[in-house]
């Protein structure tokens, strides 16, 4: 009785099998073959499914099952057609790269490769670079970011702690040693460590180091620097100075001074000098030659200044017209001027003492001294940072 099998509907393209490749048996099964008749093919396998469409590679079609072995000693089924290969995935293309920041730009993020079998993600776009600030040589030769175009830019990064500031000459008061005079005042040892004009790398506005002035006489210890105020980027009639300070107490009642400029109007003994520093428990101006102060150094006056906090760092700004004699003065920052410490050429009425005995058209500053004058016995520690001076504003940032 002969087998009957069912066959699947099946594409006979798909099952071209030459004669010689149903040969599969032995020689024995052979002969026994004449006897029974050759077993039907087995049923083909099923195509595999198609992969699924996926951000991945399809997945490939499984191969089709080997047919099963027709009864008795027929020859072997002919193996099912290959399953379709799954349809290839499509890749997500890569997400460009962030644009650099200002300065270093950062290099863009590579995109993520698409699954095997899909697109490949495109490479991320590069950063944008920026140029950095051409940095404006500081005291220390150095160039600092955002001081192009400056006369002076130090943040003292470049100093050796403990030592003089470089590019600043250091003046010790009234009675300076020098070699006919071993004995006068050195710039020695401080209490505490460190010395009386010189770098402090324990406390800084920015960085890590910053200039440090311990004490001082009435002729005061001083950092001077004149470079400024004669090289290629000369400050001319319009000066703008912008500077951190800080100080080891509040303002005194006494009169003190932490800032102070020669200028070029001479007096029998020496230049005058125009000053910055504290009185009546506030910040004052006051011109050597008269010693005239602005503003008043009364209640009225002092209401219309300002006074740093003991051991705070503030932000001092001021410009000084020397067509016209005229100040402007700003605090920590502010877009309006300091009342008290500004000048315009005709006096409040808390500014009577500026008029006709301080500070002249024609006169400009020469120099820039910075540390600390005590004409009442009033010890201070002061400290300064990121010094700069300029033909325009230059802000606290």
């Amino acid at each position: 009785m002969g087998l009957s099998l069912e066959l699947p509907n099946i594409n006979m393209n798909h099952l071209r099998v030459s004669a010689t490749a149903l040969v599969l048996c032995t020689a024995s099964a052979c002969a026994s073959s004449a006897q029974n008749p050759t077993g039907n093919s087995g049923a083909t396998g099923q195509s595999g499914a198609s992969g699924g469409t996926g951000s991945g590679t399809g997945t490939a079609g499984a191969t089709g099952g080997t047919g099963t072995a027709g009864a008795g000693t027929g020859a072997s089924g002919v193996s099912g057609a290959t399953g379709s290969a799954g349809a290839s995935g499509t890749g997500m293309t890569g997400s460009a790269g962030v644009t650099g920041a200002s300065g270093s730009g950062a290099t863009g993020v590579s995109g993520n490769s698409g699954a095997s079998g899909g697109t490949t993600g495109s490479s991320g776009a590069s950063g944008t670079t920026s140029a950095p600030d051409s940095g404006a040589p500081t005291a220390d030769g150095a160039a600092s970011g955002g001081c192009a175009g400056l006369a002076l830019c130090d943040d003292f990064e470049s100093d050796t702690a403990n030592m003089p500031p470089s590019g600043w000459t250091v003046l010790m008061g009234c009675n300076p040693a020098t070699t006919e005079n071993p004995s006068g005042t050195m710039d020695g040892p401080a209490s505490g460590g460190g010395i009386l004009v010189g770098i402090d790398a324990t406390q800084a506005h920015s960085g890590t180091n910053s200039l440090r002035i311990v004490g001082g006489d009435s002729c005061g210890y001083y950092a001077v620097n004149t470079a400024a105020f004669t090289s290629n980027a000369a400050l001319g009639t319009q000066m703008y100075a912008r500077m951190w300070a800080r100080f080891s107490a509040a303002p005194p009642s006494s009169h003190n001074g932490f800032l102070s400029m020669n200028t070029t109007s001479m007096a029998s003994h020496q230049p005058d000098l125009l000053r910055l520093g504290f009185q009546n428990d506030v910040i004052e101006w006051n011109w050597y030659g008269t010693d005239s102060t602005l503003p008043d150094t009364d209640m009225a006056g002092a209401a219309q200044s300002v006074a740093p906090m003991a051991n705070t760092w503030v932000c001092l700004e001021f410009h000084i017209d020397s067509s016209t004699g005229n100040i402007e003065f700003w605090y920590n920052g502010a877009s309006m001027t300091t009342p008290g410490l500004s000048w315009n050429g005709t006096a409040a009425a808390y500014q009577t003492g500026w008029t006709g005995g301080g500070w002249k058209a024609g006169i400009a500053p020469t120099s820039l001294g910075l540390g600390w004058g005590s004409f009442n016995g009033v010890m201070m520690t002061t400290w300064f940072d990121d010094v700069a001076l300029g033909t325009s504003r230059i802000g606290c940032n």
